[in-house]
């Protein structure tokens, strides 16, 4: 990450947010250094639970792993901003992107087999009220998790030919397709 951004007295998220969503255009380096700076700053910020993503202890209530992986899903949003910025460069920097893509992929596919295993868990008793509203917020949360996953994938898609390697990108293409033609299902 720039050393300028990072040592600025006004790195935090009030002024990053302002700043990139001013209506003034941004040149493209900029809005890179503010973009991590913005990743840096959350993830620093984060609990140790919601760093390290490789463990859940079985003792956490769904929703517990959910406020956790809604963090991550934020993060992992300004990083699919990120990557679509590195392409947009007059010299895309293909490498950086399916850098941010690829942890995206990956975060949103854990997040995924989380929310099908606590389904099939269903180990909290709950009245069929309180498990109409959790099928829905589980509806409504799985969707938006895929189109995240998707947005990576598409960016994924452009790099891939950006680097001429068709088989890849014909890849996440089926990648995509198998994911829109889920209905609701987590994986």
């Amino acid at each position: 990450m720039s050393p300028p951004i990072l040592s600025s007295p006004f790195l935090n998220l009030n002024t990053i947010n302002t700043i990139l969503s001013s209506p003034t255009p941004i040149p493209i380096e900029q809005r890179i250094q503010l973009l991590e700076a913005k990743i840096h700053l959350l993830t620093s910020s984060l609990p140790a639970s919601i760093k390290s993503a490789t463990t859940i202890p079985e003792q956490r209530s769904r929703y517990d792993i959910m406020e956790r992986d809604r963090g991550t899903l934020d993060i992992d949003k300004i990083r699919v901003e990120l990557g679509q910025t590195c392409l947009s460069q007059k010299i895309p920097d293909y490498i950086k992107a399916e850098m941010e893509f690829g942890i995206v992929d990956r975060n949103c596919k854990s997040i995924l087999k989380r929310i099908e295993k606590s389904l099939i868990r269903q180990d909290e008793v709950v009245t069929s009220n309180d498990h109409m509203k959790m099928e829905m917020l589980d509806e409504v949360w799985i969707d938006e998790v895929k189109q995240v996953r998707i947005d990576a994938l598409t960016g994924m898609i452009l790099v891939e030919e950006g680097l001429g390697r068709e088989a890849r990108a014909e890849r996440w293409r089926k990648a995509i397709e198998g994911l829109e033609g889920q209905a609701n299902t987590p994986i």
